[in-house]
């Protein structure tokens, strides 16, 4: 896992979707801006976010709708923790288990790691060719995550052919008794 960041307005270059092994683009992405898609994900200012093994396209399109206070990554960040981890699977389950792993300890305890998952009708995997050609299924991407020691409490569409299934640190593990991140009390007054 490589330690590389790029600046906001960083071009498409190796290790970012390019290159020998890369994740197939997505097609249609959904649209970042206006949507809410980076709220959704978490993101607001001064977060550090880390793009882990993305398709094409995708660093350019978070890169140009996060807050200038965000540190965009592509790969590991330099000093822990991160906030948000994006990561597409390039392997095993075990493989995939290993990643969670190590991302887990240098994941924020508020934060959050996103796994790519192909939607089943889509025909393209994550990493087509391996893992047959859908690449790991939902189930293996739950298991995974769970036998890491995580929880997944969200789900969000990517695009026409993928979504985002999100992993946190067991709320018994932060050492807190509160709702998950990004959820008020009980009974809490919303505006």
């Amino acid at each position: 896992m490589s330690r590389r960041r790029h600046g906001r307005t960083g071009g498409q270059g190796q290790g970012q979707g390019q290159g020998q092994g890369a994740p197939a683009p997505i097609a249609n992405p959904q649209q970042q801006n206006g949507d809410g898609f980076l709220e959704k994900l978490g993101v607001r200012p001064g977060i550090t976010i880390c793009l882990m093994n993305p398709p094409e396209g995708f660093y350019s399109r978070i890169s140009n709708g996060i807050p200038s206070t965000c540190r965009l990554y592509l790969g590991l960040p330099p000093k822990p923790p991160a906030h948000v981890f994006l990561l597409w699977p390039d392997g095993t389950r075990q493989d995939l288990e290993t990643s969670l792993q190590y991302l887990k300890s240098m994941l924020s305890l508020e934060g959050g790691i996103w796994v790519a998952v192909s939607k089943k009708n889509s025909g393209r995997g994550v990493r087509p060719g391996q893992n047959g050609p859908q690449g790991l299924t939902f189930e293996e991407v739950q298991q995974a995550g769970l036998a890491m020691g995580l929880v997944d409490n969200k789900q969000l569409s990517f695009s026409d052919t993928h979504y985002g299934l999100r992993f946190v640190i067991r709320r018994a593990d932060r050492g807190e008794a509160g709702p998950p991140p990004g959820r008020p009390p009980a009974g809490a007054e919303q505006r």
